[in-house]
């Protein structure tokens, strides 16, 4: 729960969070944020893990964005984290468990990532 005195009535907040999967936590947020008298502005993550959301083969963010009308940001996705990994092990002068944490991933998007 959101302290009484946290948020004032028609107040805009920035949701900030580290991650999103499916959206849940957003949804969560957007509850508290409204309950409390203030104004979900938009939301910032550290990582987009860009999966498919709940309700859609849309990713998690854009199911977000689309139901709140709100900006969504993220700083990372997982595509970048994959091609840093990639770029890395096509640097790397010793043996590394790259190869298979890489295969690893990509198989995880394959499978509930958006694709496209």
């Amino acid at each position: 729960e959101i302290h009484k005195d946290a948020i004032k009535y028609g107040q805009r907040v920035l949701i900030v969070d580290d991650v999103i999967t499916a959206g849940t936590a957003a949804e969560e947020s957007v509850q508290l944020i409204t309950r409390a008298g203030g104004i979900p502005a938009g939301l910032v993550l550290i990582l987009d893990r860009q999966e498919r959301g709940k309700d859609s083969p849309k990713s998690a963010m854009q199911e977000v964005r689309e139901k709140y009308g709100f900006p969504v940001f993220s700083i990372l996705t997982f595509g970048d984290l994959l091609n840093f990994l990639r770029m890395q092990a096509a640097v790397a002068d010793r043996d590394t468990a790259a190869p298979e944490i890489i295969a690893a991933m990509e198989r995880y998007h394959i499978e509930y990532g958006v694709q496209g």
